[in-house]
């Protein structure tokens, strides 16, 4: 049943989410991101899940988070990225958001996420 899928997908993100926090509190850095990348890739279960129920705008928006995560465990800075993004989202300023964005270069992070299993 893929509604008890996503409720089990949503429960694992809590946890892994905890353990990425916990990690961070700590200064385990890689720990946190090897967790980052965990809970993307629940994300990225979970927007395939939302899909198969025909939730195309909840399952974009997952999508949309799975990228943010990812990019915070895979590359170098990405935690720093990861909240310069949400703090434009969170302030309703897109030329921020596209601005932090243009900051990065678009072919390293096409390099890593491609070569990253997960993501593929």
């Amino acid at each position: 049943d893929v509604r008890a899928a996503l409720r089990l997908h949503q429960e694992a993100l809590t946890i892994l989410d905890w353990n990425k926090c916990n990690a961070l509190l700590f200064d385990f850095v890689e720990k946190s991101k090897q967790h980052a990348i965990d809970m993307a890739s629940t994300l990225r279960k979970m927007g395939n899940a939302l899909r198969e129920m025909n939730d195309f705008v909840g399952a974009a928006e997952v999508y949309k988070e799975c990228l943010d995560t990812f990019l915070e465990g895979l590359i170098e800075g990405g935690g720093a990225l990861k909240r310069k993004l949400l703090e434009c989202e969170y302030k309703k300023d897109p030329d921020g958001h596209r601005a932090v964005l243009d900051s990065v270069d678009p072919r390293t992070i096409g390099r890593v996420l491609c070569l990253h299993p997960e993501f593929r």
